[in-house]
């Protein structure tokens, strides 16, 4: 079984983590799709460990700070991912480059966009 079908049934059978099932946004699945198929790869086995342990220190699992009910992840060297908190879920909201990730923060985005997206229907 390739990571990206395991991902696909850690997220169907809706695995709790932090006792918070684990959704993702349309918007994710956009930038997944944009991304090279080694990042695609690395963000499968990534949110495959995250699901057994979110504290593997090579994940990086943090709160924002600027925006504490998101969260995120490292994708290898170069990438990450980010998360919100909505309640009893995880919603998987954004994927790209660490560059781009910086930005994003500093321009303090996460913040004007609040309220998150809507949760996605299970």
């Amino acid at each position: 079984m390739n990571a990206h079908t395991l991902v696909n049934r850690l997220l169907e059978a809706n695995v709790t983590v932090l006792g918070k099932a684990s959704k993702t946004s349309k918007k994710y699945l956009k930038l997944y799709a944009e991304q090279p198929k080694q990042v695609q790869q690395a963000a499968d086995d990534a949110f495959a460990y995250w699901c057994v342990d979110p504290g593997v220190p090579t994940l990086n699992f943090e709160r924002i700070m600027a925006a504490p009910a998101w969260h995120s992840v490292r994708i290898g060297a170069r990438y990450r991912a980010i998360c919100y908190n909505a309640g009893n879920m995880w919603i998987w909201h954004w994927i790209g480059t660490h560059e781009a990730y910086n930005a994003l923060i500093a321009g303090r985005q996460l913040i004007r966009n609040w309220p998150p997206p809507p949760i996605p229907s299970l």
